[in-house]
């Protein structure tokens, strides 16, 4: 699996489950937006099970709903 690489450029929020991130794509120069959740979880499929995840990839060609570049464990 391909990972992209970010820099971190200052924290946007914070809420019970997860802390949010602006970054920029090392690579694109592209800003983007990093969810890091709170909890910790024992695989990528149960990331990937989580209701948010399922959504986003099912919803990511929309042009007003944000795209879900990867999910990474």
């Amino acid at each position: 699996m391909f990972l992209i690489e970010y820099r971190i450029i200052k924290k946007l929020g914070e809420g019970t489950f997860s802390e949010v991130f602006k970054a920029q794509v090392l690579k694109t120069g592209d800003f983007v937006a990093i969810k890091c959740m709170k909890q910790k979880y024992p695989n990528i499929e149960t990331v990937n099970s989580l209701r948010e995840v399922r959504a986003l990839k099912r919803l990511s060609s929309y042009k007003n709903i944000i795209s879900l570049i990867e999910v990474i464990l």
